[in-house]
């Protein structure tokens, strides 16, 4: 699909920008402020004609900054340059002004760019591609569900210097800059490293270095504690959207990528990249061996697959942004593009293009460690979980199951057993129960009765196989039954502690 030229607003970094931000949080342009003035489900607001419509009237039936604020620099809509003012005053006016991120004409306010609160930053990015024109191969995105997944699976260390590679609006730099001491941010778009300057600004961030330049050419020879990045991971057969087409051979960037980042981390430093990987026929019981393939010798890592999608659905979703929409001509390109995606994942033998992350960390000597899963995205902060589940690969070792042994289990603050009760002739007894993390990421674990029970046992004082030994005792096994379910039972506790759903007791 050919893209329509780049979007000429780029803003500026320029004095009275940190006084402008703040202004606009205490006009009350947050990001709860704005979810609940919408009346949307979340962050990711839809813009569909008829959800322009509801935000229309919802605006108009209780008027205000905020009103104002959303219609202008969320929404797309012009208002008039007074209204502007008396929302966040004029000196705040002013300085957007000649950043250039707000344009006056005969009294009226229009927005050059999109500017979102997210949390307790203000995020600015490209707005919505206009019906008709598309979005332009320079494209800067705005937080989107990879960005913050990004940040979620992000290890957060106080004092840590930090890399952000590709930045695009500068979201993960700015959300590192709260605990690192310093954070270089990496783009080789001009117009993305001018948008992440301008983000810094009017938050008051002023520990982040901006540096020109393709992936790691930029910090040759210099080591972080933290490497995060959301490349253009997208395998396509284009090669002219920056922040989506990945470009080569599917797969090689992130390869190249997650191969070359233990260079540039510091001993113990972590690193997480979001990837994406074709999957060929064959190998849906070891998806993750391509991402395996990637790593270097003193990586330790985690390799995470959290969706996978047809050729189809990949072609269509992700040629969307880029269509025109209009028809009969959008339509058309649009079509042609989805066929001709679809045609080089077949010419490829691709049955389906998988999504998720790897994260890795740094350890000198020490071998390589890999771990793979299938997981969803999670809730809160993925930092713990992270940890306990590089940690918990140096204590269980080469043999977890003879390690998990003789060790009792802890529990994790964060851990639930969530079990269900089934009727029957004597009246309730015990169902399948599900061990899952309320903050970390989705790796749940499905428990039938008697294994839920050796794990209440082995997180209550007993070891796991005195835990297996009292629950086959009470069920009356034979020596044979009974010893078959201490193996289940280590192999099971070494697998939650394994995940990070448990932890060990001391030796």
């Amino acid at each position: 699909m050919s893209a329509s030229t780049a979007p000429e607003a780029v803003p500026l970094t320029v004095p009275g920008l940190r006084e402008a931000g703040a202004a606009l949080f205490a006009a009350g342009y947050t990001a709860a402020g704005l979810v609940q003035f919408l009346g949307v489900a979340g962050t990711d607001i839809p813009y569909s004609a008829t959800d322009l419509v509801r935000y229309e009237h919802r605006l108009a039936a209780v008027p205000g900054p905020v009103a104002t604020l959303a219609a202008v620099l969320c929404l797309g809509w012009t208002r008039p340059a007074d209204e502007m003012a008396a929302a966040i005053g004029a000196h705040a006016l002013e300085a957007l002004i000649s950043a250039e991120a707000l344009v006056e004409e005969t009294g009226a306010i229009r927005a050059a760019v999109r500017l979102l609160p997210h949390g307790e930053i203000l995020v600015a990015s490209d707005r919505r591609p206009e019906s008709g024109r598309g979005a332009g191969p320079l494209h800067v995105t705005g937080i989107n569900a990879p960005a913050s997944l990004l940040a979620f699976l992000s290890v957060r260390e106080p004092g840590a210097r930090v890399l952000d590679l590709g930045t695009g609006n500068g979201i993960q730099a700015l959300l590192a800059a709260s605990h690192a001491s310093s954070v270089v941010a990496t783009d080789v778009n001009p117009r993305a490293l001018a948008f992440a300057g301008f983000n810094a600004a009017i938050n008051g961030i002023g520990n982040i270095e901006f540096r020109q330049g393709s992936w790691f050419e930029p910090v040759a020879g210099e080591r972080f504690d933290l490497v995060v990045s959301n490349p253009p991971y997208v395998i396509s057969p284009e090669n002219n959207v920056v922040y989506r087409d990945s470009g080569g051979e599917p797969g090689a960037l992130c390869g190249q990528l997650v191969h070359d980042a233990t260079g540039h981390l510091t001993p113990g430093g972590f690193a997480t990249f979001l990837v994406s990987w074709p999957l060929y026929a064959g190998l849906d019981e070891q998806w993750w061996t391509l991402p395996a393939s990637w790593l270097g010798p003193d990586a330790a890592a985690w390799v995470l697959m959290m969706g996978r999608d047809d050729p189809l659905t990949h072609a269509a979703q992700w040629n969307i942004p880029h269509a025109k929409g209009q028809w009969p001509d959008g339509v058309r390109e649009y079509r042609d593009a989805v066929q001709n995606w679809v045609r080089y994942l077949a010419d490829r033998h691709i049955e389906a293009v998988a999504y998720g992350a790897v994260i890795q960390q740094r350890r000198d000597g020490a071998g390589r460690m890999l771990r793979a899963d299938t997981a969803g995205s999670g809730a809160g902060s993925a930092d713990g979980h992270i940890r306990r589940v590089f940690a918990a690969s140096d204590v269980l070792g080469a043999d977890p199951e003879s390690t998990v042994a003789s060790r009792r289990c802890t529990i994790p603050a964060d851990a639930r057993i969530d079990g269900t009760l089934v009727p029957g002739e004597a009246g309730w007894t015990q169902g399948a129960a599900q061990l899952r993390l309320v903050e970390g990421i989705a790796i749940p674990a499905d428990l039938d009765p008697v294994m839920t029970e050796i794990v209440l046992a082995a997180t209550g004082g007993l070891t796991v196989d005195a835990a297996a030994a009292a629950v086959a005792e009470r069920l009356g096994l034979d020596p044979v039954a009974a010893e078959h379910l201490r193996g289940s039972a280590r192999h099971m506790m070494a697998e939650l502690v394994g995940r990070g759903l448990l932890g060990l007791d001391g030796p």
